[in-house]
């Protein structure tokens, strides 16, 4: 990410060294890879002082038993109806038996529900409101995915497939995290708020079934023009293989320091000319 690129220099710069917080997740070939790129610092607090205590990848704990029982509980509240308390009902012996006979099903249950309690505190942990839980949800449900069906050839078709699932789902479960609050998403009676989640992601879906304009029949402002050629340009350096990034880190810090000082001035001018001309507050302070 620019951002961490950019931190991580500055940081250098006033003699302060801190560990490594973001290693190229889109880089990421499962969204478990990615989770151990993104935020490592949080992501492992998170491992340390919440899913190794719930019982890991090995057992149930108590408290992420009393999770599935309340989740049930919810379930059953919500369905009302005779057959989906039977249902859940039936679905929750099956799943005691596979686990009173079957170890290895126990610890597959057990890394399941306590991966989907860790995203959804993680959701949480950004904001009381339903568009971070579901945020986390989403993202629970793919990692969940993922360790039940995993994708473990190791030919460049399936490392490229696994890349290409894990960045699209990252990037839609976004669309929560990023939009407005789902209260009321199809019940509404007045216009849906443009900055609903839920709206948001039925357009982008109503846009995927259509078209793509030709590029070539376009007008094309300079800014916007510019941002697209900077968005390509930061695409391109994050998944260039990391020999060939370091031989560019080298070359230019042997350069002269003037011509370090006059890169960095150009760099700066084209990002203040592609931004918005109202301010935009970094989201993690908010957080």
């Amino acid at each position: 990410r620019p951002r961490r690129r950019f931190g991580s220099r500055s940081r250098l710069l006033l003699g302060i060294t801190l560990p490594e917080n973001f290693r190229f997740p889109y880089r990421a070939t499962s969204p478990s890879d990615f989770w151990r790129r993104w935020h490592i610092t949080l992501s492992q607090w998170w491992k340390d002082y919440v899913y190794i205590p719930l019982g890991g990848n090995r057992r149930f704990s108590a408290l992420s038993l009393l999770w599935v029982a309340s989740m049930l509980f919810s379930g059953m509240v919500l369905w009302g109806e005779l057959g989906g308390v039977l249902l859940l009902a039936g679905g929750t012996l099956l799943a005691v038996a596979g686990v009173l006979m079957a170890p290895r099903v126990q610890a597959k249950l057990a890394t399941v529900v306590n991966v989907l309690i860790v995203m959804l505190l993680g959701g949480l942990w950004h904001g009381a409101h339903v568009n971070f839980v579901t945020w986390g949800a989403l993202n629970g449900v793919v990692l969940v995915l993922w360790i039940v069906w995993p994708l473990r050839a190791q030919a460049p078709w399936a490392k490229l497939l696994g890349w290409l699932i894990t960045f699209h789902t990252v990037v839609l479960a976004r669309i929560w995290f990023r939009a407005g609050s789902l209260i009321a998403w199809n019940e509404s009676t007045e216009a849906p708020h443009p900055e609903d989640a839920w709206e948001t992601a039925q357009v982008l879906w109503q846009q995927l079934g259509k078209a793509a304009p030709n590029p070539m029949d376009q007008v094309w402002s300079p800014t916007y023009a510019a941002g697209i050629s900077l968005l390509v340009l930061g695409y391109a350096l994050h998944l260039m293989p990391e020999r060939i990034r370091n031989w560019m880190e080298q070359q230019t810090t042997s350069k002269p320091l003037w011509l370090t000082w006059l890169l960095w001035c150009i760099a700066t001018m084209l990002a203040l000319w592609c931004s918005a001309s109202y301010p935009k507050p970094f989201i993690y302070w908010q957080f």
